[in-house]
């Protein structure tokens, strides 16, 4: 390239801030414009896999990351009355896994961008191909001038539905809850399996633990928010300690409640010209592997590193969704199918699944652990 490009990053999420540091590192103009007219202390923790983490390290950012959270060595399934299923032995990993805040995490990202590189208050309408170049119109009538871009606008993608039209996202016929909440009480991570229903404990550090829970129900039940917390201690009002005592203990205006969808995967190339995906807009997954922001991290820098080393702009967004989509299918069809096993409601059907899962090799179980965390 012999001048240097201009970007333009449609999403402020995890996925376009971590985008466009990689790109300005690959010596790319950047700006990241978001919808949200102001950041705000939403959602709650995430957990970033080594694959991640190694980004992170990548970009000078891991231990910035870190510092905002616990590190994770190890962690088990269970049933919902405590018996182990699955244990995962303590490994030396040469990149650890973390679990943060997502807030925090949004605000590492954005020091490490620079507030002047995000435009808030800009709701991507469309965009138009203009001659060497690309133009993105939003609500606020403005238009942008840039030599590509990059939709990072999650599952509802204007960008993507530009490109693609417009189609209903898959639901995965369970809703799940999310909650951050103080709990001196050390805990190790770990999810309990019953039947329909899943609930995860991970600690993130200064008496801080993140914790989920999933439910089979017919979509849109998300909608009643009321009584959320007595609900869930309903539905989990016989499992193994500590899952009541840490629902108790949460604030019930920090518990989130959503419906969980994906997409299936796109068989043709993400993107067309000048413009790509990434992210929950290339491929958005549930959350069963907790890989849909560590994908779209990786995504963020193979596109860096592709655009570092093209002399095409176009070439290079295409090579870079041919590089990843095999990757994120992948993740996204394994993490569906998990879900389905995990979700199962049968009483028959969930003995079996305990008493295989139980008889599953560590050998296969790391295996298929290196092949999701491994950056290919």
């Amino acid at each position: 390239m012999n001048k240097k490009p201009k970007a333009i990053v449609v999403g402020g999420g995890i996925g376009g801030l971590t985008a466009a540091i990689a790109l300005s590192q690959a010596d790319v103009d950047v700006t990241v414009y978001e919808r949200s007219r102001e950041w705000k202390e939403i959602g709650a923790g995430i957990v970033l896999a080594s694959n991640a983490m190694k980004v992170f390290s990548q970009l000078g950012l891991a231990g910035r990351v870190a510092a905002h959270g616990v590190t994770l060595a190890s962690g088990s399934i269970k049933t919902w009355k405590g018996e182990v299923l699955v244990a995962a032995a303590e490994e030396t990993r040469e990149f650890i896994n973390a679990c943060v805040h997502r807030a925090d995490l949004q605000r590492v990202l954005v020091e490490a961008l620079g507030e002047n590189n995000i435009k808030l208050g800009h709701e991507c309408i469309g965009f138009e191909h203009h001659e060497n170049g690309i133009v993105a119109r939003f609500a606020n009538g403005e238009g942008v001038k840039g030599d590509f871009l990059v939709g990072a606008d999650g599952i509802n993608s204007v960008v993507r539905a530009s490109i693609h039209g417009l189609e209903r996202p898959r639901y995965a016929g369970y809703v799940a809850w999310r909650a951050v909440t103080l709990f001196e009480t050390e805990l190790a991570s770990s999810e309990s399996w019953g039947s329909g229903k899943r609930f995860g404990i991970v600690p993130m550090g200064s008496d801080r633990v993140y914790w989920f829970a999933t439910k089979n129900a017919p979509e849109g039940e998300v909608q009643r928010t009321e009584g959320l917390k007595q609900e869930l201690l309903e539905l989990f009002k016989d499992w193994h300690p500590p899952i009541q005592a840490i629902i108790k203990a949460t604030d019930p205006d920090v518990i989130l409640k959503h419906d969980l969808y994906d997409r299936r995967p796109l068989k043709n190339p993400w993107g067309e010209g000048p413009v790509t995906l990434l992210g929950d807009a290339a491929h958005p997954t549930t959350p069963n592997l907790g890989q849909g922001a560590c994908q779209a991290i990786e995504d963020a820098y193979v596109l860096a590193q592709q655009l570092r080393s093209a002399p095409d702009i176009a070439a290079a967004l295409r090579q870079y969704e041919a590089k990843r989509i095999p990757r994120t299918a992948y993740i996204t069809n394994l993490s569906w199918r998990i879900g389905k096993i995990a979700q199962l409601q049968n009483p028959i059907a969930c003995w079996i699944r305990n008493k295989l899962l139980r008889t599953v090799p560590f050998s296969i179980q790391r295996r298929q652990l290196e092949k999701v965390l491994n950056l290919r």
